[in-house]
């Protein structure tokens, strides 16, 4: 118990190695004791370092061997918790078939004890899953059934961020207005409970749909908040998105004075992450942004790159 203390005030502060040593010396301890609600605490507290250190496989199966104990204890809601987190680690692995049939899984066990909180969780993993695989009709019921369990419990935070969920599944259906007013909703939650990181996906969505418009000056305006917001919060990866469609618009309304600036920022944050791992929208944006400026080097990356994603 001393040691898990340990752990846990060590991975508060970020010192992941620090604590996944207290966590791992508990752990034989623990099974020693036959404590196995400690057992379990471990297990899940190594699960999320390793997702942190972002070796998904190694979280996946800590959380698994964290979730056995649950369900042989019974403990329905810790369990369904587990599952729910698995399901967040195969939605980045792209699972998606897997990250709905977890997300059912949760969805029995939160039924069985009445957590309404946890069953919207589940909800918004369907929904995002469906929109993932392109099936925007199921995606909008599961984030609809969400959304009322979250506006009944009183959630704000993620009844805005289901909100703004269902306008990213209408803008793939390019039904623009709906998009945009469920945006707005979206926006005047994240300014009442003050989270600057929704407002910056916010703006970015609604600067997107202004320059699929053609609306160059309203996306110009919101894609500059969401850049400087990101960039305000040190989010230098989530800047990428809206300042490729931010040089793209600026292109696209024939404003291309000030654009080199702007550019070797986007090559500057490029350079710093693997670009095979980000948005295939962000890499056609490059694409495009190249084959102006009759780069024909960067055009090529990204078109291989592209077409590696789709294909």
């Amino acid at each position: 118990s001393c040691l898990h203390g340990l752990g846990i005030i060590s991975d508060d502060h970020g010192l992941w190695d620090e604590a996944m040593n207290f966590f791992q010396k508990a752990l034989p301890i623990a099974r020693e004791l036959m404590d196995e609600n400690l057992e379990y605490s471990l297990l899940n507290s190594i699960g999320i370092i390793y997702y942190n250190k972002k070796d998904i496989e190694k979280a996946l199966e800590y959380f698994e061997k964290s979730l056995e104990i649950r369900l042989e204890l019974g403990h329905h809601r810790s369990a369904a918790t587990v599952i729910i987190n698995m399901a967040v680690l195969e939605y980045e692995k792209g699972n998606n078939y897997k990250v709905i049939e977890l997300n059912k899984q949760a969805l029995e066990l939160y039924e069985k004890v009445g957590d309404a909180e946890g069953m919207s969780y589940a909800f918004q993993g369907m929904g995002n899953a469906y929109y993932a695989l392109g099936n925007f009709e199921e995606a909008i019921n599961y984030l609809e059934r969400s959304i009322e369990l979250t506006r009944q419990i009183g959630d704000l935070n993620t009844e805005g961020y289901t909100l703004y969920n269902i306008a990213n599944v209408h803008i793939g259906r390019v039904n623009y207005i709906q998009a945009l007013d469920l945006l707005d909703q979206a926006l005047r939650i994240f300014n009442e409970v003050q989270n600057d990181r929704m407002k910056g996906y916010v703006y970015s969505s609604i600067g997107y749909i202004y320059h699929e418009e053609n609306d160059f000056l309203n996306a110009i305006d919101y894609l500059n908040k969401s850049v400087n917001l990101f960039e305000s919060l040190s989010m230098e990866r989530n800047v990428l998105f809206p300042l490729s469609n931010l040089i793209l618009a600026k292109i696209e309304m024939g404003d291309t004075l000030d654009i080199e600036d702007e550019l070797k920022h986007l090559e500057l944050i490029t350079d710093s992450t693997n670009i095979e791992d980000v948005d295939p929208k962000l890499i056609w944006n490059r694409y495009k942004i190249y084959k102006f400026l009759e780069d024909d080097e960067n055009c090529k990356q990204s078109l291989e790159i592209a077409h590696g994603k789709v294909t």
